[in-house]
């Protein structure tokens, strides 16, 4: 059932289960307590479940907002080739990198984490360990 909404609770008020739920005052006058927050919705047309009583509540009405089906989320992009057996192992997730690079790379991150970690080899080894993974990744140039 379509209802349009003419004014609502100013608060969302909660259920003793703890479920939140919004008094909208529909055409007609009449109020309906519709699961979920719908407080700035003013003016709108939503699509409600039909209104029901249920015991201990009186004359007030209960119902749950009717959501249409969402379309199908686009596909994913398709994921880049992985390497395969035949490619060289300086491949390394779609960037080349000679053996020279690495090397190199290596060699002048070493120099600069000594600096700042001059006592502790454990540090300088998860510090190079880290930096040229982002390297490798391309993260870092």
């Amino acid at each position: 059932m379509k209802i349009q909404i003419e004014a609502t609770t100013k608060e969302v008020k909660t259920t003793q289960k703890g479920t939140g739920y919004t008094g909208i005052k529909v055409q007609g006058g009449d109020w309906v307590n519709v699961y979920g927050d719908h407080r700035g919705k003013k003016g709108q047309t939503i699509e409600i479940t039909d209104p029901k009583s249920y015991a201990g509540t009186g004359d007030t009405k209960w119902a749950s907002v009717i959501t249409s089906p969402r379309p199908d989320p686009s596909p994913a992009p398709p994921l880049p080739p992985s390497a395969t057996k035949d490619e060289a192992p300086d491949k390394l997730r779609g960037f080349e990198r000679t053996l020279q690079q690495y090397m190199t790379t290596m060699d002048i991150l070493a120099l600069h984490i000594k600096k700042l970690e001059p006592d502790s080899p454990e540090a300088r080894a998860a510090l190079i360990n880290n930096a040229m993974t982002l390297w490798t990744d391309g993260k870092i140039i």
